[in-house]
């Protein structure tokens, strides 16, 4: 796995530290992970960070195996210990321990690679879309013909356990996970996009315009930048924090 690009913008573009989105490579090509954590948090930033870095490591090894139910729970629960050590010594005021104690919500879209398969892990609506060599777009968790799915509130991993039984349910688990050969990947690009991205990017397909959407995500950083930025002004873009990563595959040895 080779990351040909990373970029995120803030919806604040004059405060890059109220960036709540994340996204982590493995340096060595074999797992990356994006998260975009809820404004509405009390630090979703640092509760996205943790995600990718614990599901970077949970996973890192895990070849061609598909992640259980049990393996996420696990990787959300090491994540939530990451997360209250950065918490353990500091003192909050009572309005930042109420808002602590609601808990800190993000999504998550992950990728791993093995000699064979791609897995991709999706929870909430950050999104990964890619197209096969025969033409046909795909897209996970998000439908590519579902683009109303992002006016939707997500359900998201909380760094609270009471959250985990949007989640978690057995009778109705809202993680998905798929698996590609990475024969259907290898020559293309597979794109992962936070939110208010991915919902641009997601309607343009469905209406007919993929060839459009992909120079979009193709030009050069300065041109996304102003983009993106004509994006929000025109209200074709919810302004939000925008996360793109591009990533590529090849043939393992």
């Amino acid at each position: 796995m080779r990351v040909l690009r990373a970029i995120s913008l803030p919806k604040e573009a004059d405060y890059a530290s109220s960036n709540e989105d994340f996204f982590l490579a493995d340096p060595g090509g074999r797992i990356a992970s994006m998260s975009d954590g809820a404004s509405e948090s009390f630090d979703s930033r640092s509760w996205a960070r943790c995600l990718c870095q614990t599901f970077n490591e949970r996973f890192l090894d895990i070849g061609d195996a598909i992640p259980s139910d049990d393996d996420i729970h696990e990787m959300v629960n090491t994540a939530r210990g990451r997360f209250l050590e950065l918490f353990s010594s500091r003192e909050l005021s009572w309005s930042q321990q109420v808002a602590f104690d609601r808990g800190n919500f993000a999504s998550l879209i992950g990728v791993i690679e093995s000699n064979d398969q791609i897995t991709m892990v999706g929870i909430g609506d950050s999104i990964a879309v890619w197209q096969e060599p025969s033409g046909r777009l795909q897209s996970h968790p998000i439908p590519l013909d579902q683009p109303d799915s992002f006016k939707r509130h997500p359900v998201l991993l909380s760094s609270d356990t009471r959250g985990d039984e949007d989640v978690f349910h057995r009778q109705r688990r809202r993680w998905s996970v798929i698996q590609v050969r990475k024969a259907h990947l290898l020559g293309a690009r597979l794109y992962l996009m936070t939110d208010a991205l991915g919902h641009q990017v997601v309607s343009t397909a469905h209406a007919g315009h993929w060839d459009l959407a992909e120079k979009n995500l193709c030009q050069s950083e300065t041109d996304f930048r102003y983009w993106v930025t004509q994006q929000r002004l025109s209200h074709q873009m919810r302004v939000d924090d925008t996360t793109l990563a591009i990533l590529s595959f090849k043939e393992s040895r």
